[in-house]
């Protein structure tokens, strides 16, 4: 079945609201936590930054 691509489409949608904070905070994890030598600190700078987003238990299991 052949389909007609719509002109106004775009490849990269545009992500708002919780999805775009939660889009970030995981985009910026590695980047935490590379520069982190110590657990301690990896959790304590995602809680100050987004102390309403993740589950600081699941932090201290990450890698």
């Amino acid at each position: 079945m052949a389909t007609q691509r719509d002109a106004s489409f775009s490849p990269n949608p545009v992500i708002f609201g919780e999805e775009a904070r939660s889009l970030e905070y995981i985009r910026e994890f590695d980047s935490v936590l590379s520069a982190s030598q110590e657990a301690a600190a990896t959790v304590t700078a995602r809680t100050e930054k987004y102390p309403d987003l993740g589950n600081p238990s699941t932090l201290w299991l990450a890698p």
